[in-house]
């Protein structure tokens, strides 16, 4: 990505520029610098206009709000706010998207966003929404029931969470879905 970086500032091509960024961050992110992903990506956003590169910024603007959202040792109030920047984040890509599947996944991930602020009942309605829509894709509603299990844990609605991961597991596994599917084990085990 470096070289890339370096060649796309040559030619002066700015959808290079910020695919390169982009690259770079989301692999900072993979590999643990988050400080280094969050750079990487702010940049990368900055030059990834809707004028310019409507999808990738899309892109961009849903990992960074991941990086945003990543709980982190700051404090509670700083953290908070970085919730905050992603949930603004999130609403910015949503209204970028135009693919069913897309909005589905940005609705899910700000369903996520949702309860790591703490408002569950907030994230538990738009997954019900996503999972309404019957033009969503198995496996991405897959996704939601996951999350939505992780949700209605919190929430202490035990029973509804396992149904829904009772439902997600099998769809998780069928795919091929191994990290996903880890995940809906993993909270089937907390049960």
């Amino acid at each position: 990505f470096n070289q890339a970086l370096v060649s796309g500032r040559q030619v002066h091509s700015q959808l290079e520029e910020a695919q390169s960024l982009y690259g770079l961050g989301v692999t900072y992110y993979a590999i643990g610098g988050r400080d280094l992903a969050e750079i990487n990506l702010e940049r990368a956003l900055a030059i990834r206009t809707v004028a310019v590169d409507r999808r990738g910024r899309m892109q961009t603007l849903r990992s960074l709000a991941n990086v945003y959202a990543e709980p982190n040792d700051k404090p509670q109030a700083e953290q908070h706010q970085k919730v905050q920047q992603a949930l603004t984040l999130d609403r910015e890509a949503l209204d970028l998207a135009v693919a069913p599947s897309a909005i589905a996944r940005i609705r899910i991930q700000t369903a996520v966003h949702l309860a790591q602020d703490g408002r569950f009942t907030d994230a538990d309605a738009l997954l019900d929404a996503v999972l309404a829509d019957r033009k969503t894709d198995p496996l991405i509603s897959a996704e939601a029931l996951l999350q939505r299990a992780e949700v209605r844990r919190q929430l202490g609605r035990l029973h509804d969470a396992q149904a829904d991961l009772s439902a997600a597991c099998p769809r998780l596994h069928q795919r091929g879905h191994v990290t996903e599917a880890f995940e809906a084990d993993l909270e089937q085990s907390r049960e």
